[in-house]
């Protein structure tokens, strides 16, 4: 049961993290609104790596660098989102974000 709980405990430290992302990504305070997801995204990582959140990180991230006109950044964000969307078994949206990481360059 500990353990149980310490991944519902997680869990809430990632949406916490994710909502603040998406608070500041709202007031267009991008570069704060990074830096929350890659905390969403480090949790992910230590809970194993679910995929489908890893590719909603990877965009949101991507839209940020792209409000900030950091294209190159949101070219490889895009494609790491790409990565997971693949891994997650979305072709669909592994295409997309390969097709606004392209826009980038």
């Amino acid at each position: 049961e500990a353990a149980g709980d310490a991944a519902d405990a997680a869990d809430q430290r990632r949406l916490g993290s994710e909502m603040m992302g998406l608070h500041h990504k709202q007031q267009g305070q991008f570069a704060e609104a990074i830096a929350w997801y890659l905390k969403s995204l480090e949790i992910v990582h230590l809970q194993g790596g679910q995929k489908s959140l890893e590719k909603l990180y990877h965009k949101q991230i991507a839209s940020c660098y792209q409000s900030l006109k950091q294209y190159s950044e949101a070219a490889g964000s895009y494609e790491r989102g790409a990565e997971a969307a693949e891994a997650a078994g979305d072709a669909a949206d592994a295409a997309d974000q390969r097709r606004l990481g392209s826009e980038m360059m």
